[in-house]
């Protein structure tokens, strides 16, 4: 992280210095776990040996990408669910329900790889806020020095290569609570290319956390994903070393020529030599210690799954979804802290949204708003219904209904709910004679 003071004004020197340092310092940790995502595991696949002649098998396994699929599958697959008491937002909230279902799903994604994760909002051509997820890699989120520790500024920048001159361009935007400075870096230096306001009254690039420390779900187990790759490829490598085995003669004579016919003609035919020692033909191999190979790659994966946390969210002995939930407790651990950060971040954004739409004579605030996040599980509804009906004289609907997954319109629910009762009521009106015309 980056920090600065809010009375220094953010010159092109500081910006190229940002972004030097940042290439430098944090880039290549980030990019790191891209690669391993995308099964391009560093150690194995940069592996070379002395003599070049010997087997150098590369098994690289996706335990980075199956690590992300459960845990941020676990975390965000079912969609988030707002309650507001406010119409205006929650009109606003409804228009971006389809979007907003995968777009959260591709930023939990990134925080899982990266440890953090960013969106950018902007104005599209219906006058509309719209926002897009950015790769974080290229983005340089820099804070002010106050306790508050707010964002300031947002560097964000990429490269592009001219097909027909070959010439690469470094494109910068620098964001920050008003405007937005676009920078065109060449070898000819770095030049000013334009400015344009924008109107969320914030840093309109939104940054996600994963956990405090911005540490990806897979990233303190990349030396145990090595080790696998690394036993596994030995093993390869020893069986194609093994079809490299040697045919010993023992007290026989034969030529070179005798040899090559032999191997033709898939037939062995030797004399005892003249001494009357016995002749003998055998094949010379190494030892193999299959067991023990076999353990040590099943403790390394065993220990990958343990220190990830997904170890219980793959087990398939659970009977019920309260079992499996009882056995997640690391996994929730984990999770719990994710939680925090997203709500965060999705306030921020709904925030700025709002900021946008009271400047054209609305009154919208996210006060009164409510996220809840809900696992990605089977559902128990058993236990579930039953837990409901034992709160229900203490807690309101609207908090119980937030417990339903399949339920995402509370309000609508709710509405419902009233008409049916009122409906029941007057029934009940009829069959019991209580009524005007008696």
């Amino acid at each position: 992280m980056y920090y600065l003071d809010k009375n220094i004004a953010l010159t092109i020197e500081r910006i190229e210095k940002y972004i030097e340092d940042f290439k430098f310092r944090y880039q290549p940790r980030l990019l790191k776990n891209k690669r391993y995502f995308d099964c391009k595991n560093d150690t194995i696949m940069s592996r070379t040996f002395v003599d070049v002649t010997k087997p150098n098998n590369k098994c690289a396994h996706p335990f980075s990408e199956y690590i992300t699929t459960l845990i941020s599958g676990y975390f965000a697959g079912a969609p988030v669910t707002y309650d507001t008491k406010s119409e205006d937002l929650k009109n606003i909230l409804s228009s971006y329900t389809v979007k907003e279902v995968s777009h959260n799903q591709s930023l939990a994604k990134d925080c899982s790889i990266y440890g953090i994760a960013a969106e950018l909002l902007f104005i599209n051509g219906n006058k509309q806020v719209q926002f897009e997820k950015i790769e974080p890699s290229t983005v340089i989120p820099i804070y002010s020095t106050d306790i508050t520790k707010e964002l300031i500024y947002c560097i964000r920048f990429w490269d592009s290569t001219d097909i027909l001159t070959n010439e690469t361009t470094t494109n910068i935007e620098v964001y920050d609570s008003r405007e937005i400075t676009y920078y065109s870096k060449s070898v000819n230096g770095t030049v000013l290319t334009g400015k344009e306001q924008h109107y969320f009254k914030e840093v309109p690039i939104n940054i996600y956390y994963n956990n405090e420390d911005l540490i990806g779900d897979a990233e303190k187990v990349h030396t145990l994903i090595d080790g696998l790759d690394t036993c596994v490829s030995d093993d390869m490598n020893f069986r194609a070393l093994l079809q490299d085995s040697y045919l010993v003669f023992r007290n026989t004579h034969l030529d070179e020529e005798a040899i090559i016919t032999m191997k033709q003609n898939r037939i062995i035919c030797i004399e005892d030599t003249e001494n009357g020692m016995q002749s003998d033909v055998s094949w010379l191999n190494k030892d193999s210690n299959n067991s023990e190979s076999e353990n040590i790659k099943n403790r390394l994966a065993s220990d990958i799954k343990m220190f990830s946390c997904i170890s219980e969210l793959e087990n398939k002995s659970h009977t019920t979804a309260t079992a499996a939930r009882l056995s997640l407790l690391s996994l929730e651990q984990k999770c719990a802290t994710k939680e925090t950060y997203f709500r965060k971040a999705l306030l921020n954004r709904w925030e700025m949204v709002c900021n946008y739409y009271n400047l054209l004579g609305s009154n919208i605030t996210i006060e009164d708003l409510k996220i809840t996040f809900i696992r990605n599980l089977p559902t128990d509804f058993t236990a579930l219904s039953d837990s409901i009906a034992k709160f229900a004289p203490y807690i309101s609907k609207r908090s119980l209904l937030s417990q339903i997954p399949f339920i995402n319109d509370i309000d609508g629910e709710l509405s419902a709910m009233e008409q049916e009762n009122s409906i029941n009521s007057y029934d009940d009106d009829i069959l019991s004679g209580d009524d005007d015309g008696q």
